[in-house]
């Protein structure tokens, strides 16, 4: 049964993000792609709108969920409906060229997305049984979904978000019979068991060094220089080692402890990602090492409050808003990238060694 959860619910993370770049990509962009520069503001905005939605609303809804037996049965699955209920208007887009069909279609999405991911990752959480692997794997999806949900939403077809909104209907109803099948009244399911692996330190310091990581690991990531060639299924690779990173981060964090995985992968990843941009083998293994601190830094935060696990799940997205907001008013000089990069990897390495423990005793 928790396999099957657990199965269900990653299943259900790659749909939600492919859906919801299918819209962003699909419908949103090519309604205002020939439209020079005016067009192409319009498009910024929507993107950065979608961010505000999808990610500033996790943490309030987290804390919902938390408070709220209601919200923890329904957040996950309505979460997937409203993503498939978004593909409705992106088709009149898409086929009909009417723009606002693609606002509502891109609000839908950024709501549903907003509500599964931590309706989904709250529950993942509480069901992991302190292990960082389930975790891991469970976050591990999305990115896949981004990459591919770019990819095919360049194409607009029509067909492809009529069988992506039936897909969510299907995991829908499959991730309903998963919340029935144990019960979410238990108290098991109210308080997120323990990891162990943060250091003593100050309730708030430990936040802090934690929600600081998240932010730069963002807008870092949003920077890394990848100077290859990427056509065709090319433009899926970065997107797979992100994938792979994060699933190897959960397996290695519990496997080797929490505080080697976050602060060694980082160290490694350095060199690949400042050296490494003009081979596909070298960046992508930066990539790979680079995202393995992800479900390291969820588990920590959920560590260090074991009663609100919807909300230290909301509290990483909403530094990742936080990161990538600042992508779309400044763009790093290009002379100045390799030492952003190198700066922000080393900060972020140091706040993990403050605060996550090696491995348990």
């Amino acid at each position: 049964m928790k396999h099957r959860r657990l199965t269900i619910w990653t299943t259900a993370h790659f749909a939600v993000d492919f859906g919801c770049f299918l819209v962003l990509f699909g419908s949103l962009k090519p309604a205002y792609a020939g439209t020079e520069s005016a067009g192409l503001q319009t498009i910024t905005l929507g993107f950065l709108l979608y961010n505000i939605v999808a990610f500033g609303l996790q943490a309030v809804i987290g804390q919902l969920c938390d408070e709220n037996l209601k919200w923890r049965q329904w957040a996950g699955r309505g979460g997937i409906l409203l993503v498939a209920a978004a593909m409705i208007p992106a088709m009149a887009a898409s086929g009909l060229g009417i723009a606002w069909m693609a606002w509502l279609a891109m609000i839908l999405a950024a709501l549903g997305n907003a509500a599964f991911h931590v309706g989904a990752g709250r529950d993942v959480l509480v069901h992991s049984e302190g292990r960082m692997t389930d975790n891991g794997i469970f976050v591990s999806s999305g990115a896949l979904g981004v990459g591919l949900g770019t990819m095919m939403g360049a194409t607009g077809s029509l067909w492809v978000m009529f069988a992506e909104a039936c897909l969510l209907c299907f995991l829908s109803i499959a991730c309903g019979k998963c919340m029935t099948e144990d019960s979410l009244v238990s108290s098991h399911t109210d308080i997120c068991p323990r990891f162990h692996i943060v250091k003593e330190r100050s309730f708030l310091l430990a936040v802090g060094m934690l929600f600081f990581v998240v932010v730069l690991r963002a807008f870092a990531g949003a920077n890394i220089p990848l100077a290859w060639k990427r056509t065709g299924l090319l433009v899926l690779l970065p997107s797979a080692a992100s994938c792979l990173g994060k699933a190897a981060g959960g397996i290695a964090g519990d496997r080797f402890g929490a505080g080697h995985t976050g602060v060694l992968s980082l160290i490694v990843s350095l060199p690949l990602i400042l050296y490494g941009g003009g081979n596909p083998v070298l960046s992508l293994m930066g990539i790979l090492l680079f995202n393995m601190t992800m479900p390291v830094t969820l588990c920590a935060l959920a560590d260090l409050m074991p009663k609100n696990p919807g909300f230290a799940f909301g509290l990483t997205t909403l530094a990742l808003l936080a990161g990538t907001a600042v992508t779309f008013f400044w763009a790093v000089p290009a002379h100045l990238t390799k030492l952003m990069l190198a700066v922000l990897i080393l900060l972020s390495a140091f706040c993990i060694w403050l605060t996550v423990k090696k491995k348990e005793a």
